[in-house]
């Protein structure tokens, strides 16, 4: 009992954490009317700064991943670290004084962000055992409710603070985060091992500890044939493919969505600090979608993933041919609906009993990596369509996704 409420409380911080992470790099879509405007930029020179971070993020995943699976016991520790690192590079946001230092400054921040996925996705799916879907579809809540808060404080804050320094008042609670976590590392390994020594003599064959790691991962091989070993198996489990061929599509959906949709707002109208707002409220719709899509996920399995595709598809479809009053509900519900596929697809990967880091490093590499090349494509359709031909591309995206779990 007493080791089930740690687990609990680690789950907890873990989900604050995950609201920071993402809080972080949804800042940046808030903001990109502001820098836009600062260094006189087009839809595609705004589409290539936030390809910096996702890109930046989704190729660091990887390795990430390799490294958690080599980690142990310091899963917890390592995460405290890259978060600090993070609030670090927040701080230097101020020395952003043209478009190439923004793009340094984003894929840096990208890089020190990427570890948090795999190490903290490793983590709960050692700890949850059973009803994994729902501790996953629970610790996505948090992205969400960080979302939804980075945008509408940006967009209320970064108008008259400056983006710069709302990026750099986002490293105070970082090094919260991060301290917290750390203390948490310390005392939870102090219990596991605590509880390794009352269980010692009466552990049965097999079963191991939460930080125990896999025994096809306990000796230690080179990071290319780890690689190799991946490989194979992806080429072998053919649902497995089809699980990261979905995430590339959630990913190229929420990537341009988050990113585009405060500048679509603001070209209808809105101001930034509405506009914010606004992607604010569509991002925390998706709380309500992750969650029911984690309990659907462990009730329907892959079927779950198409759910939330599927009825995304005409809503995105149909923002751009409504007034503003009748959009912008419209938005939100589609914000609700798609990520549902998101819990489904998380809890389909922590099924993997071997190379799990790097199962969740690869997750990360298709959602933030391919998801980052969405920018660039709706930033060119914006400069030469127009802005409200992004929501024809997502609806089209999601339409894919959704056939292929169908």
């Amino acid at each position: 009992m007493r080791r089930e409420r740690g687990i609990f409380a680690i789950l907890l911080l873990l989900i604050a954490s995950h609201g920071l992470v993402h809080g972080i790099s949804a800042a940046l879509p808030a903001v990109l009317p502001i820098i836009k405007s600062e260094f006189g930029l087009n839809y595609t020179e705004v589409g290539m700064i936030s390809f910096s971070m996702g890109a930046s993020l989704g190729i660091m995943g990887v390795f990430a991943g390799l490294l958690s699976d080599k980690s142990g016991d310091k899963l917890l520790e390592i995460l405290g670290w890259s978060i600090f690192s993070s609030a670090v590079i927040s701080i230097f946001a101020i020395f952003a004084c043209n478009f190439l230092a923004v793009l340094l400054f984003f894929t840096l921040l990208g890089i020190f962000l990427s570890f948090y996925h795999p190490f903290s996705l490793s983590f709960i799916a050692m700890a949850f055992k059973e009803r994994r879907g729902r501790a996953f579809g629970t610790h996505e809540i948090g992205a969400n409710l960080g979302l939804a808060s980075a945008p509408a404080l940006a967009g209320a804050l970064a108008p008259s603070l400056g983006w710069r320094t709302f990026f750099a008042f986002l490293a105070v609670p970082a090094f919260l985060a991060a301290i917290l976590i750390l203390r948490t590392a310390s005392r939870a390994r102090m219990t596991e091992r605590e509880g390794e020594r009352e269980r010692a003599g009466v552990r049965r064959a097999g079963e191991r500890g939460v930080f125990d790691p896999p025994p096809t991962q306990r000796n230690c091989c080179c990071w290319w044939c780890e690689f190799k070993v991946f490989l194979a198996r992806l080429r072998e489990q053919r649902s497995l493919l089809r699980l990261y061929l979905a995430e590339c599509t959630f990913g190229f959906v929420v990537g341009g969505a988050s990113t585009f949709i405060p500048l679509y707002l603001v070209a209808k109208g809105f101001s930034v600090a509405l506009a914010g707002a606004l992607t604010g409220a569509f991002l925390a719709a998706g709380a309500v979608g992750k969650y029911l899509g984690g309990v659907l996920s462990d009730a329907l399995g892959g079927k779950a993933i198409s759910l939330g595709f599927l009825f995304a598809t005409p809503l995105f479809f149909v923002v751009p041919l409504l007034p503003n009053a009748l959009a912008v509900p419209v938005l939100i519900l589609a914000g609700m609906t798609f990520p549902m596929s998101l819990s489904a697809i998380i809890t389909g990967i922590g099924e993997q009993n071997a190379q799990r880091g790097l199962s969740f490093g690869f997750l990360m590499l298709a959602g933030f990596g391919f998801g980052s090349i969405s920018r660039p494509i709706l930033g060119i359709a914006s400069d030469i369509l127009g802005i409200h031909s992004i929501f024809f591309i997502l609806a089209l995206a999601s339409l894919l996704g959704g056939l292929l779990f169908r």
